[in-house]
C-alpha cells in the first residue's frame, strides 16, 4: 500500500538515522573534545606567548644592563690604569724629590753661609761700584784686595775668603753673555 510504503520508508529513513547518529556521536563527542583540547592549547599557548613576551623583555632589559655593566667597568677599568699611571708616577716624583732632599740641604747650609757673609760682600761691591769706576783693573784690584778687603776684616765683618765681584754682581750665564758678544771674560 501507498501509506505502508511511506511509513516504510520512514523506518528506513529513521534506521539510517540511528545508524548515521551512532557514527556522529562519538564524532562529535570527539570534535567536542578536541575542541575543548584545543582550547586549552591556545590557552596554553596564549600563556607561554606571554611569558615569551615578559622573557624578551627581561633578556633586552638584561642586555642592555649588561652594556651598561660592560661600559662602566671598562671605563672604570681605564681610570684605574690612569690612576695607576698616575701613582706610578707620583712615586717615581716622590723618589727623586727624596734623593734632591741632599742637594737642598746642602744648598741650604750653603746659602746660610752665603747669608751670613752677605754684608761684607754687599759692603765690598758697593765701594767698588761706588768708587773704584774710573780706576784701571790693576787699582781697583789693589784697592778691593788689599784695602777694603784688609778693612772688612779689620772691622770683624765676615766676607767671603777669596771675594770676586763677578760672584755677586753677575752669574755664569751673563760672563758667557758677555764673552759672545765681544767682551772680556775677565774679572772686572
Amino acid at each position: 500500500s501507498k501509506a505502508g510504503y511511506g511509513l516504510l520508508q520512514w523506518v528506513v529513513a529513521m534506521v539510517k538515522y540511528y545508524d548515521v547518529a551512532k557514527g556522529v556521536a562519538p564524532k562529535r563527542a570527539r570534535v567536542a573534545e578536541l575542541q575543548a583540547s584545543k582550547e586549552a592549547a591556545e590557552e596554553n599557548l596564549r600563556a607561554i606567548t606571554n611569558e615569551l613576551k615578559e622573557l624578551a623583555e627581561n633578556l633586552e632589559k638584561l642586555n642592555n644592563d649588561k652594556e651598561e655593566q660592560s661600559a662602566k667597568l671598562s671605563e672604570l677599568k681605564e681610570e684605574a690604569d690612569t690612576m695607576t699611571r698616575r701613582l706610578t708616577a707620583a712615586s717615581q716624583l716622590i723618589e727623586g724629590l727624596a734623593s734632591e732632599r741632599t742637594r737642598w740641604t746642602d744648598d741650604l747650609e750653603k746659602m746660610g753661609e752665603v747669608k751670613r757673609r752677605l754684608v761684607g760682600d754687599c759692603l765690598l761691591c758697593a765701594a767698588f761700584v761706588s768708587y773704584a769706576g774710573p780706576f784701571n783693573h790693576g787699582f781697583r784690584t789693589d784697592m778691593i784686595d788689599k784695602c777694603w778687603a784688609a778693612q772688612v776684616s779689620d772691622k770683624e765683618i765676615e766676607k767671603t775668603q777669596n771675594f770676586k765681584l763677578q760672584t755677586l754682581l753677575t752669574s755664569d750665564v751673563e760672563i758667557a753673555a758677555w764673552a759672545g758678544n765681544g767682551f772680556p771674560s775677565d774679572e772686572v
